[in-house]
């Protein structure tokens, strides 16, 4: 019998879009937004291993909306992969496995698109049903799931929320070797974060974690949250429409990584002049100005910078939004 997850009473509206979120016990007192409830698993075994699934139904994804799944799990025997899919009752997408090659990707369909992270409705599509798969060798017992739906392009909300500012650790991408260097934003900010919670970590220990074999990168999102979990480090990826729920986050001394796009003088100061995605560390929030921490400067000096609050709201929120939230380890 397959566990599915009811999300009728669990969806929660937050400026403009939809979380579900679901956590075991322990996680849900320690995580800085709303949980919904726990999962219940259905598991079985075959010559691939051991695989615990549960569904969730998701009754509509309208035209141009984007629906962002993760998952992260800590304890239960070890290693552990995953992989999420989503169905009509005629069709199914798939992104890409995590952490495991014993899952296999579908061709995706016409109505929906898989962007290795996320799914996006090319047209409205209703009755879908998202499942995911997890590989372990006992059910997920300390696990974090989230499932945020949000059009993929929105107006941002700049906000007003200030935050304390944190003494998170500049690290520079650009000190790694050269064939990489230009590629490990995702590794290198997750490094950061998980120093700040006191891990003993170097990017040369995480950029391999986070790569991504089968897409050829280092910047796949789950596979970034994976990477933290090995050390003890469970996580989430969110998608915000508001500056100020990051805001609040971090005075929670949780530091908030930040997914950007921005054209050619759209965000002043910064050390890409333009970029169609890089990763930086939200480390506090004035009235006007962000303070990040951002992997592309050159000396780790100038790593530790701000930006106007409006313009990064734009280059962060304007286009999904999407963010790391990485509890320290427990």
């Amino acid at each position: 019998m397959i566990a599915v997850a009811r999300p009728s009473d669990a969806m929660r509206s937050n400026a403009a879009l939809q979380t579900m979120r679901f956590a075991s016990a322990d996680i849900a007192s320690r995580y800085p937004l709303p949980i919904d409830d726990q999962l219940s698993w259905s598991s079985s075994s075959d010559g691939a291993g051991n695989l615990h699934r549960v569904e969730l139904p998701i009754p509509e994804l309208p035209k141009g909306y984007i629906l962002v799944p993760s998952f992260s799990m800590i304890g239960s025997g070890g290693d552990y992969g995953f992989q999420f899919t989503l169905a009509t009752p005629k069709r199914t997408w798939a992104l890409a496995p995590i952490g495991t090659d014993t899952l296999r990707a579908e061709n995706p369909g016409k109505r929906l698109a898989t962007h290795i992270d996320y799914f996006q409705a090319s047209r409205a599509t209703g009755d879908l049903r998202l499942t995911l798969d997890v590989v372990s060798a006992r059910p997920p017992e300390r696990y974090l799931l989230t499932v945020a739906a949000r059009p993929v392009e929105m107006p941002p909300q700049t906000g007003e929320r200030t935050s304390r500012r944190l003494a998170v650790a500049p690290l520079s991408q650009l000190t790694a070797p050269r064939n990489i260097r230009s590629h490990i934003c995702s590794p290198t900010c997750v490094t950061m974060v998980l120093r700040h919670h006191g891990v003993t970590t170097h990017i040369g220990e995480i950029a391999p974690l986070c790569y991504h074999a089968r897409c050829g990168m280092f910047g796949v999102w789950p596979a970034a949250l994976h990477a933290a979990s090995r050390f003890g480090a469970i996580g989430a990826v969110e998608t915000f429409s508001s500056t100020d729920v990051a805001a609040g986050i971090i005075d929670q001394d949780i530091p908030v990584i930040a997914s950007i796009r921005h054209a050619a003088g759209e965000l002043a100061g910064a050390c890409n002049d333009r970029t169609s995605g890089h990763l930086v560390v939200c480390t506090g929030w004035t009235a006007d100005q962000v303070y990040v921490n951002d992997s592309r400067a050159r000396d780790p000096r100038d790593v530790c910078t701000s930006f106007a609050r409006a313009e990064f709201a734009r280059a962060w929120l304007g286009h999904r939004g999407a963010s790391y939230v990485i509890l320290p380890p427990q």
